[in-house]
């Protein structure tokens, strides 16, 4: 098992820092963030996303909300260097639902790929992450 932070490159891949500006406030408002550390797997042969309490530093739960924290304690916790990026954690509790795409990155721009901005239009909020 290898750790990544967000400087480092993993199997040819960048792990892309957060633009902070472009998350919406409506989800900045919500105490349901988590910092993450990129781990590689060997034997599946990826990084998985590994999520973090920025309040304890211990893993955090999709399922337990007292593992979640608010925006500001994720963002200062992603400022130490220890982790590789945020996670906002979908809950019962809200109006939203997240889809994910793999691959959908140019990985030397860090632009989203075109045909992405076809389907969902270019006012969607997204996020990035390795």
């Amino acid at each position: 098992m290898t750790l990544y932070t967000k400087e480092q490159k993993a199997t040819g891949k960048k792990i892309l820092a957060p633009k902070l500006e472009n998350i919406p406030d409506e989800l900045k408002v919500r105490p349901q963030w988590v910092v993450w550390k990129a781990i590689w797997r060997a034997e599946s042969e990826k990084l998985d996303k590994v999520p973090y309490s920025a309040e304890s530093e211990r893993k955090a739960s999709s399922t337990d909300l007292i593992t979640w924290s608010t925006f500001e304690n994720a963002c200062d916790a992603l400022e130490t260097g220890e982790y590789g990026g945020l996670g906002f954690v979908f809950s019962s509790g809200d109006p939203y639902t997240g889809i994910d795409l793999d691959n959908c990155v140019e990985q030397e721009t860090g632009e989203i790929k075109l045909g992405l901005w076809r389907l969902f239009g270019i006012s969607t909020p997204t996020l990035s992450s390795p």
